[in-house]
């Protein structure tokens, strides 16, 4: 979706982190129910929300639609704790796990 310029700048600002700026644009966000709307079927929703899973999984007008009109889901999470809302609330809305990679992480060596 491109965003005209004078509405761009309205919601640009700049943030200083460092001697480094960074420039964040808020944009328009649709929700899955909206863009699922009539549609009788999604085949396969890829969900990456950068740590917005938890809202998402806790909405229940989103769980419903996922239930009735989506027929597979990839949901990629950035938490344990989000990992395991997920298995709570997707299975007991009926969904079945394919593929589990949990949420991970390491130490470097010689970090400490």
């Amino acid at each position: 979706m491109q965003v005209p310029e004078q509405v761009r700048s309205a919601l640009a600002s700049r943030a200083q982190v460092g001697d480094d700026f960074f420039e964040h644009v808020m944009v328009p966000a649709v929700t899955l129910v909206d863009l699922a709307g009539d549609l009788d079927r999604v085949d396969f929703a890829h969900l990456d929300l950068q740590v917005g899973e938890a809202p998402l999984l806790r909405d229940r007008r989103t769980v419903a639609c996922l239930g009735s009109q989506v027929a597979c889901v990839m949901l990629a999470t950035h938490s344990r704790a989000i990992d395991g809302l997920a298995l709570e609330v997707l299975g007991c809305a009926g969904w079945e796990l394919l593929r589990e990679r949990p949420t991970g992480c390491r130490q470097s060596s010689g970090t400490m």
